[in-house]
């Protein structure tokens, strides 16, 4: 695959066409993170991806590069560094095109980073109050379940006052979603309302 794409890139570059090269190198870069070169993946991304979008005003395309940056740095441990990409970097570029589902994606994965560090009330804020309703207003059932889950499982380790009876409404509805949908994650929601000592009917 590697061999494939380092084939194409000079043909775009021959033919002047900057956003296929831009892309083509993404590619590159991300069968060199698949191979485990983090370094080199996110070299390109940082030094010959990003900066090609950005002199072509592609703004969607720049932002989801800024993505991948944080992914690779959130693998490399480096939470501050991906944190900042996302919420700096990124998710204005959705909100500022009204891309709501993008957006409402990105501020999950800022929790994601956030619940790395051990702030799970800032995580529950942004799951329960910015991701949840997005995802339940442009109807992604699918989505929605996941996140109920998330809060869930989130609720069920914070173990507050209340907090167990607010998870098992989530993780019922989580779980009457998963089933309607047929989705794969149906074993291990019954598994985890099982070892809450919750029913899952």
């Amino acid at each position: 695959a590697l061999r494939i794409r380092e084939e194409q890139l000079p043909v775009y570059e021959r033919l002047g066409d900057a956003r296929e090269a831009a892309v083509t190198k993404g590619q590159i870069a991300d069968i060199m993170e698949m191979r485990g070169d983090l370094d080199g993946a996110l070299n390109v991304f940082e030094k010959e991806v990003a900066p090609a979008f950005a002199r072509l005003g592609a703004a969607r395309e720049a932002a989801v590069t800024k993505g991948r940056i944080a992914d690779i740095m959130q693998r490399r441990g480096d939470l501050d560094g991906a944190l900042r990409i996302r919420r700096e970097e990124e998710l204005p570029v959705y909100e500022r095109l009204g891309d709501a589902r993008a957006a409402a994606v990105t501020k999950g994965q800022i929790a994601d980073i956030m619940q790395m560090r051990g702030d799970l009330d800032g995580v529950l804020r942004i799951r329960r109050e910015e991701q949840l309703p997005v995802l339940e207003r442009l109807g992604d059932a699918r989505e929605a379940s996941v996140a109920k889950w998330n809060i869930g499982l989130l609720l069920l380790q914070r173990d507050r006052q209340g907090d167990r009876q607010e998870a098992e409404i989530l993780l019922r509805d989580a779980l009457g979603t998963a089933r309607r949908l047929r989705l794969r994650e149906v074993p291990e929601l019954e598994e985890i309302m099982r070892r809450a000592s919750f029913d899952p009917g």
